[in-house]
């Protein structure tokens, strides 16, 4: 690997008090993805779980139940036929074991890099509290404490697996997921040093992340557009109040409990300055032609502004990311070149839920279409997870994920906007406007829709014609 000195300007935003809590924005990203990828595991157990059959109606036991996510967070428990501990929230949304044990594993890593830093979970703590898959976090916790004195000189990972085996010896399930955890985090730790290396070797001269930022109208500016910063081994290094993450354990909970795997998703991402840098996408049970991570049986991408594209765990950059980087012709494009843009742009398709494919976003597609932009058939897609995976990895010209409503929340949206921000597109709100991601949990809900899109281009034009033409949200 060839070596590399970055050399950088830092301004007055990036330096740090002394006494003030810091934490290392690459470390927090190397245990985003490796918790994620480590919280597959009791999705998947939890899915293959045999279930007795029995209902129960713990309405009542629940009626005055209070978390710090109010009273929405108040739950009906049943337990029937294939459904694993499948309960209803007040507010209608479905919460399972899984999505408790999940956020737990990923909370739990967070905190080990960080104590400050600010954690935007999906589900409340009580929640979390309820799932009965507390072995893989503890698992995750051991291997962690355990890594972290072997690096310190206090202790070595022979003398912790010792004693978990003299601790734990007739658990072997328990055994098992920290070898396989511990696996995860040294593949995911090397990886994405790797990446990390290759970026800054790439990106020499660091410009702070505010001044690409938003314009005074409240828009992306073009220069953020055209210069990815990627933060130095020293600006990397932040003050923890700057630094939020948000987190859906399990994007596509009913498809989950209704045995649709192929429609769930992980999603993790760093914010910093209420701008996302880094995001994870992760299918606990893979991704149909894409390689799975060790023997997790689970796919994910992850990248952003920190790492300067976006990569497949265990693989390569995805294409889109690295054309990116690849210099633009000086000469002016020969008829053949323009001709095959305009029939790739009309190949595009916009991703919706079938259920979601009516009234506005119907008409903006078909509005889009009438302009040559994209295909006038959406492709029907659940999850908000698997829309954005589709806009980064697609093989049927994927390209737009329009919803200008209410329906999706900070944490479904996050990482793609970390993603898709480094590879050419854009995601906003239905004025084209960027997220704001430091609004509270009890206020996640984006409320003005998300507009998604892998080209920043045919975003420009959707926003455009949508404000334009004036349709009511609820049509």
């Amino acid at each position: 690997m060839t070596e590399c000195s970055p050399s950088y300007s830092p301004s007055g935003r990036s330096r740090v008090l002394p006494g003030v809590s810091t934490v290392d924005v690459l470390s927090l990203a190397t245990s985003a993805l490796a918790a994620a990828v480590a919280a597959s595991l009791p999705i998947r157990q939890l899915a293959e779980q045999p279930d007795d059959g029995t209902k129960v109606d713990d309405t009542s036991s629940n009626k005055n139940a209070t978390s710090n996510g109010g009273p929405q967070d108040q739950l009906h428990v049943q337990k029937n036929g294939s459904e694993q501990n499948v309960r209803t929230k007040l507010d209608g949304t479905v919460v399972t074991d899984a999505d408790g044990a999940a956020q737990r594993i990923i909370v739990a890593a967070l905190r080990h890099v960080s104590p400050d830093v600010r954690i935007v979970g999906e589900e409340s703590r009580t929640e979390m509290e309820r799932s009965n898959s507390k072995t893989f976090e503890e698992t995750a916790r051991r291997f962690l404490e355990m890594d972290i004195n072997a690096a310190a000189g206090t202790g070595s990972s022979d003398d912790a697996s010792e004693d978990d085996n003299t601790n734990e010896e007739d658990d072997e399930s328990r055994l098992g997921a920290k070898h396989e955890i511990a696996g995860i985090f040294q593949m995911v730790r090397e990886e994405i040093n790797s990446r990390y290396h290759e970026a800054t070797c790439r990106r020499i001269v660091m410009p702070d992340i505010l001044c690409a930022g938003n314009d005074s109208t409240g828009n992306r500016s073009n220069e953020f557009n055209g210069g990815l910063p990627v933060l130095s081994p020293r600006d990397r290094v932040v003050d923890s109040s700057r630094v939020s993450v948000l987190i859906d354990p399990l994007d596509g909970t009913s498809c989950y409990a209704s045995g649709k795997h192929e429609y769930v998703t992980t999603l993790v991402a760093i914010v910093l300055d209420n701008t996302p840098i880094f995001g994870v996408i992760c299918k606990p049970f893979g991704h149909e032609g894409e390689p799975c991570i060790l023997n997790s049986g689970c796919f994910a991408v992850y990248g952003g502004i920190l790492l300067d594209g976006v990569y497949v765990a265990g693989g390569d950059e995805i294409d889109s990311s690295r054309l990116r980087r690849q210099p633009s012709s000086t000469s002016a494009p020969a008829d053949a070149e323009l001709a095959e843009v305009s029939k790739s742009k009309k190949r595009r398709r916009a991703i919706i839920s079938k259920s979601r494919a009516g009234g506005v976003v119907g008409k903006c597609i078909q509005a889009l279409a009438d302009e040559d932009l994209l295909q006038s058939d959406p492709a029907f897609i659940s999850g908000a997870g698997v829309k954005a995976l589709h806009l980064l990895v697609g093989s049927n010209d994927e390209s737009l994920w329009f919803w200008p409503k209410a329906g999706t929340s900070l944490w479904d949206v996050a990482a793609a906007d970390a993603l898709l921000r480094v590879v050419g597109g854009r995601l906003s709100d239905k004025y084209g406007k960027d997220i704001n991601y430091d609004k509270s949990r009890q206020d996640a809900n984006n409320e003005d829709g998300v507009v998604a899109c892998n080209d920043a281009e045919l975003h420009a034009a959707c926003i455009q014609l949508f404000t334009a033409a004036d349709w009511r949200d609820d049509e």
